[in-house]
């Protein structure tokens, strides 16, 4: 008995047909299911050394190895890179700027900084983009510290001789709170600060 073809587009066995932004009917000839790309899973890897927990995506995490660690598709860093004394290095070179700007101190100022460095920030209306020797007079005579101020170190991130810290700054002139983004470079063996960023972020400076 002859029937007449149904007007319904036909349906792939199995659910072979996917939903997709164009509806209808899948191609006759079709006999592969296509099946999305999955997403990577995304997981928290506690890289080795003194930093916190990174997410890092499958096919990017660190493998270890006796050459060193492959940090997130970077490329191989020996895994020295990661020791606590090259952190403490850092930090350091970032404490002897604090208590150089907190105490006046200008030999802690020229010791932390390269000699060409900038500073670069916004203060009262005041935009700044001068050597960093403009710094180091305006903390010879007037100091940070006038009996509130304190700082703290919020991070330091490092790749090879590269480094970057962000410290924050309470108290600055008894009034005053800066946020500083600070780049440093390795130079011959030598952690220098090769530029600082400020951002004031409260309070204002005294008459």
């Amino acid at each position: 008995m002859w029937t007449a073809p149904s007007s319904q587009a036909p349906t792939a066995p199995n659910g072979l047909c996917d939903p997709g932004p164009i509806r209808g009917a899948c191609p006759d000839d079709r006999n592969e299911r296509h099946v999305p790309a999955a997403r990577p899973s995304c997981t928290s890897t506690a890289v080795p050394g003194p930093t916190a927990p990174r997410v890092y995506c499958d096919g990017h995490s660190p493998r270890e190895s006796r050459e060193g660690i492959d940090v997130a598709g970077l490329g191989r860093q020996e895994t020295s890179e990661f020791s606590v004394d090259n952190y403490d290095a850092i930090r350091d070179v970032v404490q002897l700027c604090l208590d150089g700007e907190a105490q006046g101190d200008v030999a802690k100022l020229q010791q932390a900084f390269h000699q060409e460095a900038r500073m670069f920030g916004d203060l009262a209306g005041t935009r700044y983009d001068v050597p960093i020797q403009e710094l180091f007079d305006m903390s010879a005579e007037s100091p940070a510290d006038t009996g509130n101020y304190k700082s703290r170190i919020l991070s330091i991130t490092r790749l090879g001789d590269v480094a970057t810290a962000t410290v924050l700054e309470d108290g600055y002139w008894g009034t005053v709170s800066f946020v500083d983004f600070l780049s440093l470079c390795r130079i011959e063996g030598t952690w220098k600060i090769v530029n600082k960023t400020f951002a004031h972020v409260g309070g204002e400076p005294p008459a």
